[in-house]
């Protein structure tokens, strides 16, 4: 089967080699375009077009052009084997053929037909940060389908984003995989804030990533990462950290209770990362306060601290706060 695929294949190679040819000034002034703006490589696009023709060209591109989103969708993302066995190619057809996911591919297809508007807001957000620091790395952006595995995968200077998980609360099939508060994250109005959210937490780890943190450091950490992504998307604070309306109400309704809870020195201070989860992350499944919409309410409280801290230091730009790691110097300057 792949010996025919492969002479098909060839066949189709040089029938297209004159096309090609007469295509390549055309593709020499897309090129010279992308440079200017940021533009969203459809690798989905690619993979949906191996898994339906098999055409070995397709193959060779995927892993001669797309070496690093190709190891990253199998190996990292469908945990599929090795990028380098021998028959992963027939793996991978089979993994989408799967008929839930050849209806995700479909669907994926005609809601995301255009992303221009996403690549005009992560440009906007990325030439801002570029213009404060030239050494910044604006990473390359491709799209991808994840089968429902991950929304954002970050690798250096590279983010893919998985369109699949981001079909709207409302998609049927995420009902069956997915909670409530986890589905409300997967809007495509998230899609910028998530990538610059992830990415830069890539680019601005803590320091000394050798040591633990406590709850408090995350909680400032994690919360000026989401002010920056907040500003660059000219987004509010609340809008960043909590998807729901009944979560961002809660959120302002029970904000001094809770940092009042979070400041005790004993929880402060902690190192249990099971704790950590359950006040930082909105897709936790176990909130450390009782009410469903609690969850996630640390990243709003660490944002909050930030942004207190941000009025005291108007002067300071989006790079040398996200490069300053004093963070109880941030709490105590922030007079919240």
């Amino acid at each position: 089967m792949k010996r025919l695929r492969y002479i098909l294949s060839t066949l189709m190679v040089c029938s297209l080699a004159i096309c090609m040819a007469a295509c390549q000034f055309d593709r020499n002034l897309i090129k010279e375009d992308a440079g200017k703006d940021l533009h969203i490589i459809r690798y989905d696009r690619m993979v949906d077009d191996y898994v339906n023709t098999g055409n070995v060209a397709l193959w060779q591109r995927m892993n001669t052009e797309f070496p690093r989103e190709t190891r990253a969708l199998i190996e990292d993302v469908l945990h599929l084997g090795r990028a380098d066995n021998e028959d992963i190619d027939d793996s991978l057809i089979a993994y989408y053929k799967d008929p839930i996911l050849v209806q995700l591919r479909m669907d994926i297809s005609r809601k995301f037909e255009d992303l221009s508007v996403y690549e005009k807001a992560l440009s906007s957000a990325f030439k801002r940060l570029e213009a404060e620091d030239k050494n910044f790395v604006t990473p390359k952006i491709y799209a991808q389908n994840s089968a429902f595995n991950q929304s954002i995968v970050v690798g250096d200077s590279l983010i893919g984003i998985s369109l699949d998980k981001y079909m709207g609360a409302d998609y049927p099939a995420y009902k069956k995989y997915f909670y409530e508060n986890q589905r409300a994250t997967m809007e495509p109005s998230r899609i910028v804030q998530d990538c610059l959210y992830f990415y830069l937490n890539q680019q601005f780890p803590p320091t000394r990533l050798r040591i633990r943190h406590t709850l408090g450091q995350w909680l400032i950490h994690q919360g000026k990462i989401a002010w920056v992504v907040a500003q660059l998307t000219n987004k509010s604070a609340i809008d960043i950290a909590a998807c729901q309306p009944a979560t961002k109400a809660w959120y302002k309704l029970n904000e001094r209770r809770v940092w009042n809870t979070l400041r005790n020195e004993k929880i402060w201070n902690s190192y249990d990362s099971l704790l950590l989860h359950s006040i930082l992350y909105s897709s936790d499944a176990h909130p450390y306060f009782v009410d469903p919409h609690s969850r996630g309410v640390g990243l709003w409280i660490g944002m909050r601290i930030v942004e207190g801290y941000m009025k005291h230091h108007p002067e300071m730009s989006f790079d040398a706060l996200l490069r300053y790691n004093n963070y109880d110097l941030i709490k105590k300057e922030s007079n919240y």
